[in-house]
């Protein structure tokens, strides 16, 4: 009787899980009849999935499901930072004043960035809140309980870009904290369900697939192709697109990664759009598990080479615990691995100018107890 309890118990608790995952609002919307049509056009669909450029699996094809799970919990001893990373916070004076000749950058920390391109106030993947994941007492926690800049703090948006649709890139509660100060969304196929039912007006949503173009005054956005996957829930993985982005005028061109594994669409993507003045990767969360949705720090600067970019600021790094490394590692690799490039590594909310002097600070060494040094760019 004690195991058909205990057996009954856990059939309910998984059924109420799934439950909750097809249901919640934090899970998103479904698309309708138009949108899957719409979706079904493109030249990456198929049976109401996306896919990747080039086959992609999801874990390593030579390791058991025994060694990932082993893997998943053999956790570097420092994969969680134990205080909170430093920061500058944001002074709301630098919204003040419009400058319509360069593009001024702050990291915000993990993949969200502020962008004043041109005039222009832009952010990408913003996510504010605690936890990358659809419940709030569980899942990947944010090092740091305060931000270089609050949701509520954030300046009236020209728009927001959006890379793809897991937890720690699209983020409910910063959606609908920010969607009536933002003027549009620019996002892959598939999106569009999710924000909607989050509130955002349809008509500020423009859906992309790969190599399409939207404008914003003099501004370009295209959406190029990235290697990784999507979804919210267990039922819809590959269900939307994933993108990165070129964002290009006459004076300037940048390129934000999103996620993406090591593949030929960066030098692809180079030879259409760079050189970059900028481009901004991921950094972090790379596993010997899944090689070829995230990329390790020597394939990130690969990938800033192929990209033909001119300077490197890595993203995806010291907010969320989503590998095994230690959180600073990614940095230190990336480094090592980039001597001679000129890599700006802010702190979180520290502001530079592209093609200025750019931090070159190894701030995260203070909490390591490591000597800094100087770095020559």
């Amino acid at each position: 009787m004690i195991l058909v309890f205990i057996l009954s118990l856990f059939t309910t608790l998984v059924l109420a899980i799934v439950l909750f995952l097809n249901t919640a609002p934090q899970c998103g919307g479904r698309p309708s009849a138009a949108q899957k049509r719409r979706y079904a056009a493109s030249a990456h669909y198929a049976n109401g999935q996306f896919s990747n450029l080039v086959e992609t699996s999801l874990r390593h094809p030579e390791m058991s499901f025994l060694q990932t799970l082993r893997h998943a919990f053999n956790a570097d001893a420092d994969r969680i930072s134990q205080q909170p990373l430093p920061f500058t916070k944001v002074k709301e004076s630098i919204f003040a004043v419009i400058d319509r000749e360069t593009v001024q950058i702050t990291w915000l920390g993990h993949s969200t960035v502020l962008m004043q391109f041109e005039g222009h106030t832009l952010l990408t993947d913003p996510m504010f809140g605690d936890r990358a994941s659809p419940v709030s007492f569980m899942g990947p926690k944010r090092f740091n309980a305060e931000l270089p800049l609050a949701p509520s703090d954030v300046p009236h948006l020209d728009a927001i870009l959006l890379s793809h649709d897991h937890y720690d890139h699209l983020d409910r509660g910063s959606i609908r904290a920010l969607h009536d100060r933002t003027e549009a969304f620019f996002v892959p196929l598939g999106i569009a369900p999710h924000l909607i039912r989050w509130g955002v007006s349809p008509g500020k949503i423009h859906e992309l697939d790969w190599w399409e173009t939207a404008r914003l005054d003099d501004i370009k956005f295209i959406a190029a192709p990235a290697r990784h996957f999507s979804g919210r829930r267990f039922t819809d993985r590959a269900n939307t697109l994933w993108a990165s982005w070129v964002v290009r005028s006459k004076k300037h061109c940048l390129y934000y990664g999103g996620d993406s594994g090591f593949g030929p669409h960066f030098k692809e993507i180079g030879e259409k759009y760079g050189p970059f003045d900028l481009t901004l990767l991921e950094n972090g969360a790379y596993s010997d598990a899944w090689p070829f949705v995230h990329m390790t720090p020597e394939q990130t600067v690969q990938a800033h080479l192929d990209l033909r970019g001119r300077a490197l600021l890595p993203i995806h790094w010291a907010q969320f615990p989503l590998s095994q490394h230690a959180w600073y590692e990614p940095i230190e690799r990336l480094l090592a691995a980039g001597k001679g490039l000129t890599i700006v590594t802010p702190q979180m909310g520290e502001r530079f100018v592209v093609g200025q002097e750019a931090p070159a600070e190894t701030w995260w060494r203070d909490l390591l107890c490591i000597p800094k040094v100087k770095r020559e760019m």
